[in-house]
């Protein structure tokens, strides 16, 4: 049972496509499957603590991709922020009407 949860999660990783939503599906089902894996009550051969550290480096792959093109969005986002204020400051213009004295 063990050794296919973590094959499981393994075959998730390898079918990473480097898509930001794939990657996202990858994680979910990746932490549903380690959830049942922690409720299992057993030892860890060699072989398993192997495949579980590439699972664990390549969730961290996959993570920092995520958290990259986060990072891209938030920058591009703040970006069309600035630009939107740009403008708005460009063509609000004051309509107050303003009085000439010709006297001077």
């Amino acid at each position: 049972m063990e050794n296919r949860l973590i094959n499981d999660m393994k075959a998730n990783l390898i079918s990473w496509d480097g898509s930001v939503q794939v990657g996202e599906a990858i994680l979910k089902d990746n932490e549903k499957l380690m959830q049942e894996l922690k409720a299992l009550n057993f030892s860890l051969t060699l072989e398993m603590v192997d495949v579980l550290k590439e699972i664990i480096e390549k969730t961290g792959e996959i993570k920092k991709v995520l958290q990259g093109e986060k990072n891209l969005l938030v920058k591009q986002l703040n970006q069309m922020n600035r630009k939107d204020k740009m403008i708005d400051h460009y063509l609000v213009r004051d309509h107050s009407p303003s009085f000439v004295d010709r006297d001077i």
